[in-house]
């Protein structure tokens, strides 16, 4: 056993040592990693809480005394949360905000969403339990196969019109065309300049 303590209780301190070693390396590293990928996700919130204030700013100037739903993904995405606080803070009291709908037809911070985009099947479930509105705020854009919901053949007063808040016009001239949108908000070169 006298043989065996010193060397074994060496290589123990050893063993430790080197853990220990590799450990606050790890951590070290890693955590320069880590902090970049805060730092971007914060930006990336930023961004987001700054473009959906603003846009909540244009809707609620340009369409004052609407009653609105809201449509979503789901709650379970920080960035989703903080781009809708967003949007109802510009929006003030100028929109009165009837109800925020997930795109898993569920009312509510229990609401989850599927993170691939909707489809008009899913925009019908999001839309059809309610009737308490008369404007529609996509934060979740349209579905390719807008023209294939249901909702519009809904009779009028009850098929009220969309805006969204993606910042693109893309495939909206028909439905502007055929009266189911009322608009979109865009970048301009003065918003561009300002997130750069």
């Amino acid at each position: 056993q006298g043989a065996w303590g010193g060397p074994v209780a060496v290589l123990c301190a050893l063993g430790i040592a080197v853990t220990v070693t590799v450990s606050i390396v790890w951590q070290v590293g890693g955590g320069e990693a880590r902090r970049d990928k805060v730092r971007r996700n914060n930006r990336s919130i930023f961004l987001q809480e700054t473009g959906m204030e603003a846009a909540g700013r244009v809707l609620g100037d340009a369409l004052a005394g609407r009653r609105a739903v809201i449509l979503i993904l789901g709650y379970d995405s920080e960035f989703t949360r903080a781009g809708l606080a967003a949007l109802k803070k510009g929006l003030g009291n100028k929109i009165s905000v009837v109800g925020v709908v997930a795109a898993s037809g569920a009312d509510g911070p229990t609401g989850t969403g599927d993170p691939m985009e909707v489809a008009a099947e899913g925009f019908d479930r999001m839309l059809d339990s309610r009737d308490d509105y008369d404007l529609v705020i996509s934060m979740i854009g349209k579905p390719d196969d807008m023209p294939d919901m249901i909702y519009w053949d809904r009779e009028a007063t009850r098929r009220h019109k969309f805006v969204f808040t993606d910042f693109s016009t893309y495939g909206l001239v028909q439905q502007m065309q055929l009266g189911w949108v009322e608009g979109t908000v865009t970048r301009t070169p003065e918003y561009e300049k300002l997130t750069r």
